[in-house]
């Protein structure tokens, strides 16, 4: 999920109806990808379920970086699904997160 300022409402409002309707809080982890980057203790990122990747290089980081994710998240990720910020969350994500892609690499919900 992009995060800033400007949307960081949006964004909680989001992880909050991810985690309403998950089965099993123990395997969701999030990943925030900011514009900006503050010092930020360990105890402050819940355990690990949290990190924030700084993206410097791009005119408009936010915009784009679902493009870049793969060189953004830490390796061993295998898989992912990508939210905006502006994005609420109405079931449980576990059907979405089980469906077989075959050799594709990228999936997307019918709008």
């Amino acid at each position: 999920m992009t995060l800033d300022t400007t949307y960081l409402r949006g964004s909680v409002v989001g992880v909050f109806s991810i985690l309403c309707h998950a089965t099993c809080l123990e395997s969701i982890v999030f990943h925030f990808i900011a514009t900006s980057h503050r010092s930020r203790r360990s105890s402050d990122l819940h355990h690990d379920k949290i990190s924030y990747f700084v993206c410097h290089a791009l005119d408009q980081p936010l915009n784009y970086a679902c493009i870049y994710l793969g060189d953004l998240l830490p390796l061993g990720i295998c898989r992912i699904i990508y939210f905006d910020s502006d994005l609420i969350v109405g079931d449980n994500m576990a059907r979405l997160w089980r469906i077989d892609l075959g050799r594709r690499v990228l999936g997307a919900l019918e709008y």
